[in-house]
């Protein structure tokens, strides 16, 4: 392998250090969880393994390992003045596994490997495998593991090919490490019987070396008991209690570990998980090599030596396995014939496999978790289908955070949690839900901002932030539209497709014109806002006295929480109104600069208390939309306008954010319809019969005249549907049935005919749907309708957005 392809399998290992992918819980949990609490005194989680009455885990290895980098980093921040967070220390720690990967790692297979050829093959399998760009790079105690095998196998080795000398030195440092290595793991020595076996016999050649194996590896281990009941114990340690109340963790990690109804709690697997699964996980295309074509020597026994050991426990993960990928990778030999393909194959397996575990997997949860350190008055988070988020990452913002993990929850179960906390819509003591895009359960809850009007036992879910690099594989939400279209939504789902575009309109009317005419698949209009009532210029357009849209139904409804700002440039001084005005919010600076006001006429009535308080008598211009208004105002150079728009419109169009919810109701919605031309609407109940229908999911929406110049035709139209929301019977041949429908109205507006002054065409707007089989309550009160009504249309039926 050349000095350049090294270097660049280098740069990968690098570049996959320091993404947030998150491979297993394990890698925050038995590490970086218990030292951050240690060395910057932040509140964190501790696992069972560190609270049981028998604890398994040791603080030795960590406070060696870790504490001296995070030390060293906390010293340099006071030094220059810089506030440690947590995600610095993040990096920090997979900064110090890379150094010890591309230093101590690589050095170690160098001087186990003194034949250049096999030393070059080694290096470029092991320098190329996802194991060492991923796993290797995380904070797991398998990794440290890996590294203390390896430089225990490189002491055995000098000391086997020395003879002449005692080599106290090495004795020491060979001591010091195998007991670091058990207590950091207790399956570490499995990987050093075969070398082992062969270092016996050079013992004996100079005795003076077993004292000081055994004094050193007595006093080491003295250290680590002692550092460990200090620990937990949380006092000072006297001498006496090493003896007396001396916690020994590896002990009591055998003991657990020997109890299979232990090991039943994480999962039982079969013998031979690790031979016939983990091993062929971890090292894919090359494993056919390692029985068929390998060099059968010391290190090749070692690391199967050490999967075969392990296998002897029942519950077995491929990451525990991670000591013997280096050793069985350099062991192999590579098939001169074909060697191209070999490469190729094995190079593909990685890239894709270090794609999703280095990249993708379980990668949100570190960056949100940064984020959710920086919010102001949560109180608390949620945390849905995704591994346990690590509580060190939110560093000081842990003392007043309640963290909950609802990872296997059903998503009943967890609207349930959502219910039993408190005050989910208080901005001052704010519950935010974390989940993984691909949650299909949440899709029904989600709205576009802020509160609003909903129904009961409704949560309206609002997106706060979104980190796109997120694929979770273990608790996949498997949806009624099969395996594959899952595995989209978990994955290629979180792509933008290129052939879903927008296409902005300037006016209603537009939308209706472009869905008309096909030039658009589907428009979104408003039709009523809770403050100022249905929107006129839509109803107008539905009336269509012209005919020019004769096509178009509406298919759908969005109910969209409405929430103004006022935007302007921010002028220094003080504000009159803070202490007198509390009718309306108060603004952030003095306003009497801004002379003139720019939004859609829909705005002005909706904050009506606002404007009257602040700005009476202040001209005021329409807009097209409230974005547009914004538009104007950034590129006003008089500083003496000002917008009332949505913040997200305010703040990409780089203007100060003067006030924030300026509506006159905290409630303020407006609900739009999504509008589809007459043959795609229709084409969306074939298949649905009256039998299988519930109607009040639908609503449906009608337009219709009366003939003014009759007596009581309006009430005639209407008694239609009074009929129709009683029981009422039928009969046939067959049989007497009775059949309750409730086609009740839910709102009803009317606009000029044109016709003749003061004569009006009604909309009518009432639970349950048109069937396109001509049967149900609906077609039946439609045809009633026609008998009484000088004419009428049919608008649309869809689904009920607050019964869905």
């Amino acid at each position: 392998m050349s000095r350049r392809i090294y270097l660049l399998l280098v740069l990968v290992r690098l570049y996959f250090a320091l993404s947030p992918s998150y491979i297993h819980p394990d890698e925050h949990f038995q590490g970086p969880e218990i030292i951050a609490g240690e060395i910057f005194g932040w509140p964190t989680y501790k696992t069972w393994e560190f609270v049981s009455a028998q604890p398994i885990r040791s603080i030795f290895p960590l406070k060696l390992i870790y504490a001296p980098a995070l030390i060293i980093f906390k010293w340099l921040c006071t030094g220059i003045d810089f506030d440690v967070t947590p995600i610095a220390v993040f990096y920090v720690l997979r900064l110090l596994m890379f150094l010890l990967s591309f230093v101590l790692q690589d050095w170690a297979l160098h001087e186990l490997l003194p034949d250049r050829q096999q030393r070059s093959t080694a290096l470029f399998l092991v320098a190329s495998s996802y194991v060492t760009w991923t796993y290797q790079m995380h904070t797991f105690s398998n990794s440290i593991e890996t590294i203390i095998v390896l430089w225990c196998l490189v002491l055995m080795r000098r000391m086997q090919h020395d003879q002449d000398h005692t080599q106290a030195t090495l004795c020491i440092a060979l001591a010091f490490l195998a007991v670091l290595g058990v207590f950091n793991r207790i399956t570490f020595p499995a990987f050093l019987i075969a070398q082992g076996i062969e270092l016996l016999p050079h013992l004996w050649i100079k005795p003076m070396r077993l004292p000081i194996l055994a004094a050193v590896a007595a006093l080491t281990t003295l250290l680590a008991i002692a550092m460990d009941t200090e620990y937990y114990s949380g006092e000072q340690l006297r001498l006496r209690q090493i003896f007396s109340n001396a916690i020994i963790t590896p002990l009591n990690n055998l003991t657990y570990n020997l109890d299979s109804s232990n090991l039943a709690q994480h999962g039982v697997h079969p013998y031979w998980q690790h031979f016939v699964a983990n091993l062929p996980q971890l090292i894919g295309p090359i494993y056919p090599l390692v029985f068929l074509s390998s060099r059968k020597q010391t290190l090749f026994w070692s690391g199967i030596g050490g999967v075969a050991v392990l296998s002897c426990f029942k519950h077995q993960e491929a990451r525990f396995l991670l000591p013997a990928i280096p050793l069985i990778l350099s062991s192999i030999k590579y098939p001169k014939r074909y060697a191209r393909v070999w490469t190729a194959v094995w190079m593909g397996f990685n890239i894709l496999a270090a794609i999703v575990f280095g990249t993708y997997h379980q990668a949100g949860i570190v960056p949100v978790q940064s984020w959710l350190s920086q919010q102001q008055e949560v109180a608390h988070v949620l945390w849905w289908k995704t591994y346990s988020p690590p509580r060190w990452l939110l560093g000081s913002a842990n003392h007043a955070v309640n963290t909950t993990d609802l990872m296997g929850m059903s998503g009943k179960q967890m609207i349930e949690e959502i219910f039993a906390t408190s005050e989910c819509y208080s901005m001052h003591n704010r519950t935010l839900l974390v989940a993984p895009s691909s949650a299909e359960f949440l899709d029904e809850y989600k709205v576009m901002d802020g509160p609003g009007t909903y129904p009961e036992n409704f949560i309206p879910i609002r997106l706060l932030h979104h980190h796109q690099q997120h694929i979770g594989l273990d608790d996949l939400d498997f949806g009624e539209d099969g395996m594959w279209n899952t595995l989209y939504r978990a994955t290629l789902s979180r792509f933008p497709e290129a052939d879903h575009k927008l296409a902005p309109q300037t006016t209603i009317e537009n939308v209706f014109a472009a869905v008309q005419s096909g030039t658009v698949s589907q428009g979104v209009v408003p039709f009523e806002n809770s403050t100022n009532g249905s929107v006129v210029f839509t109803l107008d357009l539905f009336v269509d006295l012209a005919g020019r849209y004769p096509d178009i139904l509406v298919s759908g409804e969005v109910y969209l929480p409405v929430h103004h700002c006022l935007f302007g440039r921010a002028v220094v001084g003080d504000n009159p109104h803070n202490e007198k005005i509390t009718s309306a919010p108060a603004p952030a600076c003095d306003l009497k600069a801004i002379k003139t006001l720019y939004s859609h006429p829909q705005a002005w009535s909706q904050c009506s208390i606002f404007l009257s308080t602040h700005f009476d008598g202040t001209e005021r211009r329409n807009a097209t939309s409230t974005s547009q208004a914004a538009e104007i105002v950034a590129e006003d150079p008089s500083d003496t306008s000002a917008a009332i728009s949505g913040r997200v419109a305010g703040e990409l169009n780089g203007l100060d954010l003067l006030a924030e919810n300026i509506e006159d109701k905290a409630g303020n919605s407006t609900r739009f319809f999504v509008l589809r031309k007459q043959s795609d609407a229709i084409a969306s109940t074939h298949g649905q019969t009256r039998n299988d229908l519930d109607e009040a999911r639908y609503k449906t929406l009608v337009s219709f005249a009366v003939a003014y110049a009759e007596t009581g035709t309006l009430a005639d139209c209407l008694a239609v549907f009074k009929k129709y929301a009683s029981t009422w019977r039928s009969y046939d041949k067959h049989s007497d049935t009775e059949d309750r429908h409730n086609l009740n109205l839910t709102s009803i507006n009317s606009r000029p005919s044109n016709e003749s002054a003061w004569q009006y065409i009604f909309l009518v707007e009432f639970i349950g749907r048109k069937l396109p089989n001509g049967d149900g309550a609906v077609n039946l009160a439609l045809k009633e309708l026609g008998q009484v009504a000088q004419s009428w249309r049919w608008l649309g039926s869809w689904e009920n957005a607050l019964t869905s």
